[in-house]
């Protein structure tokens, strides 16, 4: 057994020698750093594959693997064998973090979290690289899990089976930092951590990335793909026709079902009515006796009313239900006209003729009040209203002339193009468009040659 001077001697040795031997190459030394030069690198006419290789080498230089060799360069303790130092300060954090589950949060939080403790395994090199690609601008990237191995693919889309050998051509390329490599077409289907031959491939993206799925489980949503495909709401019913949650159990809408599927026959519930052929009716003497559909009367089956009015629901306390009366549709302040009542299902709108929400130049936003209007100015990427409540939106905010949501407020990486209205593309950002100095913030000016909102040079 050496001693403790001995142990010191070969580390002051190795942390002397090492580094003196290595060839030094500089890496940004933030994420957004990274994610900057990928567009620089882009806008340059660099190749896919000269862009992969670099984001391999940026994320397999700023993350040390815990379950690799390179470890030992992460801490001092890795060196000593056993527990003769006790655990690191990287390891005892590594630890927490995927106690409490980090690993499997989304892939912003991942990413930052591996940055900067420069520390982690496949899963948070894989992030790394996927918030690199996808703040870059690129669409084309999925989060990939073998059950040994994670990690991104770029140059396949959602629908693209990564277990088929068809979809992997010269376009298709793994940078990944774990590894340390970069692999392209079919070198990835010879890869020991890559290739479906060994054990098969499942894209996880979605789990890692909620923005890369449209949202699941709620009215007039798709299905999830879980036991419970409306999240096990009781007022709601999974249509697999249309792959869509509806809304059940009160008159005209579907019959509710304890499976939380719609099926076409079998006893349904229903919370008014009865279930008569899979829908929640009233008998019919009592609903053919009732006038229905012209302004002021009640709505006719299926919410809906005569042409020009719209089916205005409310809960009615003393009857339990929700009853329907026609009213005036959109124009300016008024509710937007619906092709069948805002309580109805998706079925009821079937063959029904396609209705114009508001009038041309008007806008459906939700105001202060909460509820769904036309409106000619003050919705989100409209143009702002003169006077005191320049927004009718609750959260919207006053940017050049328009009222848009916080994040257009932010900036962000860009290729071309720019989401918000109130925002322009300019060196691979989103930047606020302005007029004078006064459009920006104190720590902005406005960049008379773009007419965006720069950071001012500190000096």
């Amino acid at each position: 057994m050496r001693s403790k001077s001995s142990w010191i001697a070969i580390l002051v040795l190795f942390f002397l020698i090492i580094p003196a031997c290595a060839v030094a190459t500089e890496y940004p030394t933030t994420l957004d750093g990274a994610v900057k030069k990928v567009i620089e690198m882009k806008k340059d006419g660099k190749t896919r594959d000269e862009i992969a290789q670099y984001i391999t080498e940026v994320v397999d230089d700023r993350i040390h693997n815990k379950n690799s060799f390179e470890r030992i360069f992460a801490h001092w303790k890795h060196l000593v064998p056993g527990e003769l130092a006790g655990p690191s300060e990287k390891d005892i954090n590594f630890n927490k973090w995927r106690k409490s589950g980090g690993a499997e949060a989304d892939y912003i939080t991942t990413a930052k979290w591996a940055w900067k403790n420069q520390y982690g395994q496949c899963a948070e090199c894989a992030a790394v690289t996927y918030y690199i690609l996808k703040k870059a601008g690129y669409k084309d990237v999925r989060i990939i899990n073998r059950p040994d191995h994670r990690f991104v693919i770029w140059g396949i889309g959602k629908e693209d089976d990564p277990n088929n050998p068809n979809n992997y051509n010269n376009n298709v390329i793994v940078p990944d930092g774990w590894q340390g490599e970069t692999l392209k077409g079919k070198e990835i289907i010879g890869n020991k951590y890559t290739s479906f031959q060994h054990k098969k491939l499942t894209d996880n993206t979605e789990l890692y990335d909620r923005k890369a799925k449209e949202l699941c489980g709620f009215v007039g949503k798709i299905c999830c793909e879980i036991k419970e495909p409306c999240r096990g709401d009781s007022n709601l019913v999974c249509v697999k026709s249309v792959n869509k949650c509806t809304a059940c159990g009160l008159l005209s809408q579907r019959c509710c079902f304890s499976s939380g599927i719609w099926k076409s026959s079998g006893d349904g519930i229903c919370k008014k009515g009865e279930c008569i052929d899979g829908y929640c009716r009233e008998k019919e003497a009592i609903k053919t006796s009732k006038a229905c559909g012209k302004l002021g009367q009640t709505c006719c089956e299926c919410y809906t009313c005569d042409p020009g009015l719209t089916c205005l629901t409310k809960y009615d306390e003393e009857k339990h239900m929700y009853v329907g009366e026609c009213i005036e549709c959109g124009k300016n302040g008024q509710p937007p006209c619906y092709k069948c009542g805002g309580m109805s299902s998706l079925d009821c709108c079937a063959g029904k003729p396609d209705v114009k929400e508001c009038e041309e130049g008007l806008m459906v936003c939700r105001d202060t009040d909460g509820e769904n209007k036309c409106f000619n100015c003050g919705c989100f990427d409209q143009k702002a209203c003169p006077g005191e409540q320049p927004c009718k939106s609750r959260n919207a905010h006053v940017s050049v002339g328009y009222c848009v949501s916080f994040d257009c407020l932010m900036t962000y990486a860009c290729e071309d193009t720019c989401d918000c209205i109130n925002q322009r593309c300019v060196e691979g950002y989103c930047r606020q468009i302005c007029f004078t100095n006064k459009d920006c913030s104190s720590s902005e000016y406005c960049d008379p040659t773009y007419g965006v909102c720069m950071d001012r040079v500190m000096t």
